[in-house]
């Protein structure tokens, strides 16, 4: 999934926390406490705030030709990976190996039918995508750029 990876780190640390945590404070039910962070982490998955490096994974996924020829394959709906060889003309490996990438990155979801993995865009993924690039290309209150003096120019 899109942030399967970082979603993994966060649990586990967060399970090392509460556990931690719900011994010193005493709470009993740490069950509870653990599904309400977990329904707290997919909001704000949910809500475009992504880390920085997340990005940059996917936008290392999306620097591959095959990699965009497969995403428009699969913008017209599910296919199987058999399907995708055919239709760019690449090895069962290839196809295989791009696939992975593009799961690992959380653009494509995919699923077993029998013996066949059908393939998906992960359409939250894009729409996080889209609002990523809208606020990285927007003017912030907390941008880098407050920070520069901007002395190399001035306006007469």
């Amino acid at each position: 999934m899109y942030y399967q990876l970082y979603y993994r780190e966060f649990l586990a640390k967060l399970n090392l926390y509460v556990y931690k945590y719900s011994v010193f404070l005493g709470v009993l039910d740490v069950y509870k406490l653990i599904v309400l962070l977990e329904s707290l982490y997919k909001i704000y998955r949910l809500c475009g705030v992504v880390k920085m490096e997340k990005q940059i994974e996917v936008f290392k996924a999306l620097s591959d030709k095959n990699r965009l020829l497969i995403i428009e394959m699969l913008s017209c709906g599910e296919l199987c990976a058999c399907d995708i060889i055919e239709g760019l003309e690449l090895t069962q490996p290839t196809v295989s190996h791009h696939m992975k990438i593009l799961q690992h990155a959380g653009l494509v979801n995919s699923k077993k039918n029998g013996k066949w993995t059908i393939y998906s865009l992960d359409k939250d993924a894009f729409s996080g995508l889209c609002k990523f690039i809208e606020k990285l290309s927007s003017e912030k209150e907390d941008c880098i750029c407050k920070k520069v003096s901007k002395s190399c120019y001035s306006v007469d």
